[in-house]
């Protein structure tokens, strides 16, 4: 889905806005710093990686968008990152002279408006277009290179998705960058095990580079890709591990009672007797095991000399392998399996089965547990669970504290998957209407349940077949 930045100012626009990201929203991903910034985070770098985030720029050129300094530096950031930049009149101004040269769409005649607005998703869906042909044009001319031969297969690949638009541009550039470092490293003597373990650790997404955002907002699609394409090239078995783990912030309020803000006062109360309990099992300083990242949580403290779940992972998967048959473990964060760009690994995870892994204190933060109902990883029989506490005596009380999901209905499975691509059409859907309930259900029952041959058949038939009859 081609992603869209709406750039404008909200002195004079800011409905304007709202009506028109409502209008493409079906259609297109748009970005609109309203709906899509984060409170507590620099506005200012949230705005910078959407920019690198996004296909195309709109600007809603209005008397206080022309003035603005704020407007004008996205779109010309913009054009500095070669995204396509899309002019759309809204009221009556003097349009900056390097906007004046593209050509823009006019929606400031209600009259004309809904004409306007079909032109414009025109215009979006061919900017689609040909970024996808640019993107098939360079991965064609990698394929004629010899250097490449060994990751023509890659190549190949990448080739295929653009093709089927599997994945956004953005994405798909920044798999053929990484290509290109790769070989690069490849040509320089480098063993391909140490190539593909810096491409899917992120050490070729330098900090302050397009890659690195790209790569940092995808991580997931990273990892899972690279690591099917390391399996490929016959390096190792790469085994999924979702870890439910808190870093050090969460865990601070976690101790806090800040986690509990908005929720019922008995889940404070139960954390409470929990700290109580693992004081007296000389746990007071439980918070020390939480680092920056979930990966470098350390389980048993200096029972295990410091190691964290990563390092003790490796070192049991290094028990069973074989020279022959390499394991190599692939961490996945709870924090970002309910991403809608994490959507595909979800349900391969779902499918495929995973490893996961619980800490037993995590899950009392609401905003981890919530996370972790959401991705109904243990509904499948293929996921193989741990739950791991610092003492033994806190799993009676930890099966007995409560728990309180605060969910909005978009949060929900059913409402992910009516914006599923991967979705069958239709299998997921809201309606207001009595016929198109019927037409609906008709349809769902001859793909669901009728043999080939009388899917043939109209459905007017086969609900009166038997009409009439005694």
């Amino acid at each position: 889905m081609l992603k869209v930045f709406l750039s404008y100012a909200r002195a004079d626009n800011i409905k304007g806005a709202a009506r028109l990201r409502d209008e493409l929203k079906f259609a297109f991903d748009v970005w609109r710093d309203i709906e899509d910034m984060q409170s507590g985070e620099s506005w200012r770098e949230q705005l910078s990686d959407a920019l690198h985030e996004v296909d195309v720029v709109i600007v809603l050129l209005t008397p206080a968008a022309v003035a603005s300094s704020h407007v004008t530096e996205e779109w010309k950031g913009a054009r500095l990152l070669k995204k396509p930049v899309i002019p759309v009149l809204i009221s009556p101004c003097t349009i900056p002279e390097e906007l004046r040269e593209i050509h823009y769409q006019n929606l400031s005649d209600p009259d004309n408006y809904g004409q306007g607005l079909m032109a414009l998703r025109n215009d979006l869906t061919k900017a689609y277009d040909s970024i996808y042909q640019k993107l098939k044009d360079d991965l064609s001319n990698h394929l004629k290179k010899d250097a490449l031969a060994l990751f023509h297969p890659i190549l190949k690949k990448l080739l295929h998705w653009s093709n089927l638009k599997f994945y956004p541009p953005r994405i798909l550039n920044a798999f053929t960058e990484l290509v290109d470092w790769m070989n690069a490293d490849y040509r320089q003597g480098h063993s391909l095990a140490d190539i593909f373990d810096q491409a899917i650790t992120g050490n070729y997404a330098k900090p302050g580079s397009d890659l690195h955002t790209v790569f940092e907002a995808n991580r997931n699609i990273f990892e899972t890709v690279l690591g099917l394409f390391r399996a490929e090239v016959k390096l190792g078995e790469i085994i999924p591990i979702v870890l439910l783990i808190m870093n050090e912030t969460e865990a601070q309020e976690l101790a806090s009672g800040a986690a509990f803000d908005g929720y019922p006062n008995r889940l404070r109360s139960e954390f409470k007797k929990l700290q109580s309990m693992l004081k007296k099992n000389g746990l007071a300083n439980w918070v020390s095991n939480y680092k920056e990242t979930s990966a470098d949580w350390q389980p048993f403290g200096s029972e295990a000399d410091g190691e964290n779940i990563q390092q003790l992972v490796g070192k049991a998967l290094k028990m069973i392998a074989s020279p022959s048959h390499t394991l190599i473990p692939s961490f996945k964060d709870i924090h970002r399996l309910n991403d809608i760009s994490s959507r595909q690994l979800l349900r391969q995870l779902r499918y495929d089965g995973c490893i996961v892994i619980i800490d037993g204190i995590s899950m009392r933060h609401p905003k981890l547990l919530r996370a972790f109902h959401q991705t109904a990883l243990d509904s499948s029989h293929r996921t193989s669970i741990v739950t791991i506490a610092p003492a033994q005596s806190t799993f009676q009380l930890l099966r007995e504290m409560s728990f309180v999901l605060q969910l909005k209905v978009s949060d929900l499975e059913l409402a992910k998957r009516r914006y599923d691509y991967n979705e069958e059409y239709g299998i997921c859907v809201e309606l207001s209407d009595a016929n198109d309930l019927q037409r609906w259900i008709l349809d769902r029952v001859r793909k669901m349940y009728l043999p080939q041959a009388a899917a043939q058949t109209s459905i007017k038939d086969f609900m009166f077949e038997n009409f009439g009859r005694p």
